[in-house]
């Protein structure tokens, strides 16, 4: 029975697992020192970086980013096409679910008449404490939690649909808001 070879052994070896020896990016020789293009993974950029580490062969094992100072190991300069798949990825997937969430929104919007829906905020909003605070996207909200919005008003989480989304009664709509987004974002 033939042995899989691991990921980190292919990688050891020089090769990827899938891609054929010809269509392999031939390694850069450099000298210490010497400025060679690399993709920083800190400034998520191609940029100059200088050589600090060679292997037995000359090729540039780490390199230091030239604008951020950061040491890592070389990675050859990613091809702009690439980047631009990466991001739209990212992209199409944060409006997917936005989409989900106002899909959901919209069919509940239609369930309920707007008279509906103001006497449903009356009742929520009865139990609601007087001294709300003000919504933010950070914070993470229960179902029965009030707050104010600075559009809508006073609102009441009615459901909370998934990790990042809740679905929040107010005086006239029914509207999900994101909780819980990371400072990062």
């Amino acid at each position: 029975m033939a042995r899989k070879r691991s990921a980190r052994r292919v990688a050891r070896q020089g090769g990827r697992q899938g891609v054929p020896k010809m269509q392999r990016e031939p390694a850069l020789v450099a000298e210490i020192g010497e400025i060679v293009e690399a993709y920083c993974g800190t400034c998520r950029l191609n940029l100059d970086a200088s050589a600090t580490a060679l292997d037995s062969g000359g090729r540039v094992v780490q390199v230091t980013c030239r604008t951020c100072g950061n040491v890592q190991k070389f990675r050859p300069p990613m091809p702009d096409e690439e980047k631009r798949e990466r991001l739209l990825r990212k992209v199409f997937a944060i409006r997917d679910r936005r989409q989900q969430a106002t899909d959901i929104s919209t069919e509940r919007r239609k369930a309920y008449s707007t008279s509906d829906i103001m006497a449903r905020w009356r009742k929520a909003a009865e139990d609601a404490d007087a001294r709300a605070p003000i919504y933010r996207d950070t914070d993470v909200y229960e179902v029965g939690d009030a707050f104010i919005h600075n559009r809508h008003g006073l609102g009441v989480v009615q459901e909370v649909l998934h990790d990042n989304a809740a679905l929040v009664l107010f005086r006239e709509v029914e509207v999900p808001l994101e909780m819980g987004k990371s400072v990062d974002d």
